[in-house]
């Protein structure tokens, strides 16, 4: 997992491997995640408040990932570094804790 932190906020986006791989066949999923500790103490929760796979950001079509014998890793890096670079770019968009419940109730365009 890896993580960006800030006053008010935890980002953290995260590489899970999927259950049903095979030999010949890695498939993989990217997670986003939000925290604040200060929504937490109001909520009373101990869990990320954000969680969304990385194309309910990106409005990318790929949903997971797949490693096979004939993946071309280069066409499969520069998708994941450029739906990693727009979920930077959502995070960096929040700013505050308006803009976080904002997201939250999807009150705003990503």
């Amino acid at each position: 997992m890896f993580t960006k932190e800030t006053d008010q906020f935890k980002f953290s986006i995260e590489f899970q491997q999927s259950g049903g791989n095979w030999h010949d066949n890695e498939t993989f999923y990217i997670n986003c995640y939000i925290y604040s500790e200060e929504f937490a103490d109001i909520v009373g929760s101990t869990f990320y408040q954000y969680m969304k796979r990385i194309e309910g950001i990106t409005k990318s079509s790929y949903s997971r990932f797949d490693i096979t014998t004939t993946t071309n890793i280069k066409k499969l890096e520069k998708t994941i570094l450029n739906d990693i670079e727009k979920v930077m770019v959502f995070f960096n968009s929040i700013i505050n804790m308006e803009a976080f419940i904002k997201i939250l109730f999807n009150k705003t365009q990503v």
